[in-house]
């Protein structure tokens, strides 16, 4: 009997176990993160983009018929997923009567970090997926962020809705050093700091 209890308890802390596990790996995923705090909501004839959890002290309303353009930018590591979530979450727009919306946008992420799923939904949104260096920065995180830059202040007004997803690694990928700073100062930096064993967050401060 003591035997058997042991095994059911075992079996039971096994359980309980993964199930934390599995809540804390969904917890952070940032595809699931952005579609819990992104929602289409019906307002009569207008749809109404809500940004914030139903937990958060503040949530932002956009009403869409006041936009004729959606520009989404994103970098970091998990930029893409997160990108991916908010196409997915604005892809309804049209049934809502809501009119065509001119759609682009930027995605800047880790090299083979965007799966082909993933890519494909960007592009049918009119969003570039780029790639760059994390964690030390190179010539195409420089430029990168310069096409997100240059799309945001091209398509700049009233009516344009600009979304933003930034992730871990974001200071990498978009990399837009202003003068006398250069690409190689920050590169040498980060290589310094990256070869002194310094933690993450001593390394971010």
């Amino acid at each position: 009997n003591s035997n058997n209890n042991n095994n059911t308890i075992n079996r039971r802390m096994k359980h309980d176990a993964l199930q934390i596990i599995h809540k804390s790996i969904q917890a952070v995923d940032p595809y699931a993160a952005v579609k819990s705090h992104l929602k289409l909501v019906k307002d009569g004839n207008n749809v109404v983009l809500q940004v914030g959890s139903d937990t958060s002290t503040t949530i932002q309303e956009y009403s869409l018929q006041d936009y004729d353009k959606i520009v989404l930018i994103a970098f970091g590591k998990a930029s893409s997923a997160m990108a991916t979530a908010v196409v997915q979450q604005l892809d309804d727009i049209d049934n809502d009567n809501q009119g065509k919306k001119d759609t682009m946008g930027v995605c800047i992420c880790k090299d083979d970090h965007a799966t082909q799923d993933e890519i494909l939904t960007l592009e049918a949104f009119g969003c570039s997926l780029l790639n760059a260096s994390h964690p030390v920065p190179d010539e195409r995180s420089s430029q990168a962020a310069q096409q997100a830059l240059e799309l945001v202040q091209q398509h700049a007004s009233p009516s344009t809705l600009v979304l933003c997803c930034i992730s871990g690694g974001g200071s990498a990928l978009f990399c837009s050093p202003r003068s006398p700073l250069t690409l190689k100062d920050l590169q040498d930096t980060n290589q310094g700091l990256l070869a002194s064993g310094m933690s993450i967050q001593d390394c971010n401060v």
